[in-house]
C-alpha cells in the first residue's frame, strides 16, 4: 500500500475519529480517493496520471471487501506493462463472484470472463496474466496502444506470438477480436521501446513497406544494431527518445560514431522521435527525403487520422 495513504477503517479500529478526514477531505486538505481512503493533497497533486491510478488501486485493495482482481490498465501497472494515451481515472477489476458489470462507486469493472488459469499473483496483488493483460488492452484501446503492449510483453520473453494467436484462436468470437488480429499482426516482440513500437504502426498506416527490426551491421569490425532498415531501398531509420540526448556528453558521441557507422553502409539514413512518429506526417517527410516509397495498398488496409494530442 502507498505509504500514505490513510484508511478511515483503520483509523476506527485503533479508536480514532475519522471526522479530521472528512472535514480535511471537505477543506482540500485530503483527497478522497476513494470511499474510505485518503491521501494527502499536495501529494496526489504531485503525482502523474500513472501514479494516481497506482494509488487507487492500493486504495480500492485495501477497502474492498473482496479480493479483487485487476484488469487491463490496471493489470498493466502491476506487470509493468507501457500504456499510451492515458491511464482510466479508475481501477479496472474482474468482479470475482459474477464477472458481470456491476456499479461500483471509482472502480470500472472488466466484464469478459477471466479464468483461473489466467490470474496471477503479483507483490501481494492478483490480476490478469501477462498474456491476456497485453490482449485486453489491445481489444480495448487503440492499435498503437495495442501493439505497444503486445510487443513489450512478446519482447519479455515471457510470452510468445505463436500462442497469443492461439489465445484468440481458441476464444473467438469476442468484442474487440478484430483489433487484436490487426494489433497482432504487426507486433513482433523485437520493438525495444514503444516509440519503435509507435513507428512499426505509422509504417503501416502511411503506407510504409515493413522494415526488418534491430539488423545487425558491422563496420570495421565493430557490431552496430539499426532500429529500423529497408534493405531494397537502403534506408536505416532510427527511433530515438530524449532520454538518450539528455545522458551526457559520452552518450552522445557514442551515438555520432554510431550514426556515422550506419550511414557508412546505407544510402538513406533518417532519424525521429516520439512527436514526429506520434504525428505521423514529420516522420513520413524523412523517411521518404531518406529514399524510402510509399505503398498506398499498405495504407489502404488501415485507418489513420493525424492525432490531435501527444501519445503519453
Amino acid at each position: 500500500m502507498h505509504d500514505s495513504l490513510i484508511l478511515s477503517r483503520r483509523l476506527r479500529v485503533e479508536g480514532d475519529s475519522t471526522l479530521g478526514l472528512e472535514r480535511g477531505a471537505r477543506s482540500g486538505v485530503f483527497v478522497r480517493v476513494r470511499p474510505g481512503a485518503y491521501l494527502p493533497t499536495r501529494e496526489w497533486e504531485a503525482m502523474d496520471d500513472r501514479t494516481r491510478h497506482r494509488v487507487s488501486m492500493d486504495a480500492f485493495a485495501m477497502t474492498s471487501a473482496r479480493r479483487v482482481v485487476f484488469a487491463v490498465e490496471s493489470a498493466a501497472a502491476l506487470h509493468g506493462i507501457p500504456i499510451v494515451g492515458g491511464w482510466p481515472a479508475h481501477p479496472r477489476v474482474v468482479s470475482e463472484a459474477d464477472y458481470s458489470r456491476r456499479t461500483r462507486v471509482g472502480v470500472e469493472a472488466r466484464w469478459r470472463p477471466v479464468s483461473d488459469m489466467e490470474v496471477v499473483s503479483i507483490g501481494g496483488m492478483r490480476a490478469t496474466s501477462l498474456a491476456r493483460t497485453a490482449l485486453d488492452i489491445a481489444a480495448e484501446r487503440d492499435l498503437v496502444a495495442g501493439v505497444v503492449a503486445l510487443d513489450h510483453v512478446i519482447h519479455s520473453g515471457a510470452v510468445h506470438l505463436v500462442d497469443l494467436h492461439a489465445y484468440v484462436d481458441s476464444a473467438r468470437p469476442f468484442p474487440g477480436v478484430r483489433k487484436v488480429i490487426a494489433a497482432l499482426a504487426l507486433a513482433t516482440g523485437t520493438a525495444e521501446t514503444p516509440l519503435e513500437s509507435l513507428s512499426v504502426v505509422r509504417f503501416a498506416q502511411l503506407g510504409f513497406d515493413p522494415p526488418t527490426q534491430q539488423r545487425e551491421f558491422v563496420v570495421d569490425g565493430q557490431r552496430y544494431r539499426a532500429d529500423f532498415s529497408w534493405e531494397e531501398a537502403g534506408v536505416i531509420g532510427e527511433a530515438d527518445g530524449r532520454e538518450k540526448y539528455l545522458a551526457g556528453p559520452d552518450v552522445l558521441w557514442k551515438e555520432k560514431q554510431r550514426e556515422d557507422a550506419l550511414r557508412s553502409v546505407t544510402r538513406g539514413f533518417a532519424r525521429w522521435g516520439w512527436d514526429q512518429a506520434w504525428a505521423g506526417a514529420p516522420m513520413a517527410v524523412r523517411l521518404e527525403r531518406a529514399g524510402l516509397r510509399r505503398n498506398p495498398r499498405i495504407a489502404s488496409r488501415y485507418a489513420f487520422r493525424p492525432p490531435a494530442i501527444r501519445g503519453t
